[in-house]
């Protein structure tokens, strides 16, 4: 009887380690083509002054001592990427080969696989995997000069957004009277676009609304049209799409 293997979800934030793991068809579209890189540990995003030799691709930062990348201490072999150098012909991926210590500074050099003209692809994706702040985070290169030239050309990293719509609810009791048939509430929706839907409270068949009216930013007034009796309520649900936005 064949065993039974376990496969574990995953996508190129972390890399995959084992033959069961998993990965998005997306990531791995863009992996071969060379549009996302393998994961980095760590990215800067402040400048890290020193000196850069363009025939070794060795950055030596001027700073002596232990190097730290968004709050993190590095290790020898870490991937990082320098996405805020103010040389923007420095910026790009980097191993770590000395980390630094209380003697000598720390010393980076451009990993393997961003050394050549033929690595620099705009619109290439470089996952994040630790960090206080990025980690998780994807960044994305732009190149606007053309021929792309490594450690000549403007390489522009960016943090991804990631745009999306939230509906965001509120529930309200319509109590019956025999004489009231406006009512006017207040919300947190804003500025955005609210819709109301009412239904009676103890068959959930829905009500037809009168008109819904905005009287100011933050409340409405809905009326039914006709007063609502006195043994008779209705829930109000207003609804509203706020726009929201995710760090990747």
């Amino acid at each position: 009887m064949t065993g039974i293997k376990t496969y574990v979800q995953t996508d190129l934030r972390v890399a995959p380690t084992e033959a069961t793991h998993l990965v998005r068809l997306e990531d791995m579209v863009e992996y071969v083509a060379g549009l996302t890189k393998q994961p980095v540990s760590l990215v800067s995003g402040a400048n890290l002054a020193g000196a850069y030799v363009k025939s070794t691709k060795t950055m030596t930062l001027s700073a002596v001592g232990a190097l730290e990348i968004d709050g993190v201490a590095v290790a020898v072999d870490d991937r990082v990427l320098l996405a805020s150098q103010t040389d923007l012909s420095q910026n790009g991926i980097y191993t770590v080969k000395t980390p630094g210590a209380a003697g000598p500074a720390a010393v980076l050099v451009r990993a393997k696989d961003f050394t050549s003209n033929s690595d620099l692809i705009n619109g290439t994706i470089v996952p994040v995997e630790g960090g206080e702040q990025y980690a998780g985070t994807r960044w994305k290169l732009s190149i606007s000069s053309t021929p792309y030239v490594l450690d000549t050309s403007d390489l522009v990293w960016s943090v991804q957004i990631a745009e999306f719509t939230k509906i965001m609810e509120a529930d309200f009791l319509l109590e019956g009277d025999g004489e009231t048939q406006t009512w006017t509430f207040n919300h947190n929706f804003g500025t955005h676009k609210v819709t109301a839907e009412a239904y009676k409270e103890d068959t959930w068949e829905t009500v037809v609304i009168g008109g819904v009216t905005r009287e100011s930013e933050n409340s409405v007034s809905v009326n039914l049209g006709v007063p609502l009796e006195a043994d008779e309520n209705i829930v109000l649900i207003l609804r509203a799409k706020v726009p929201q936005s995710i760090t990747l």
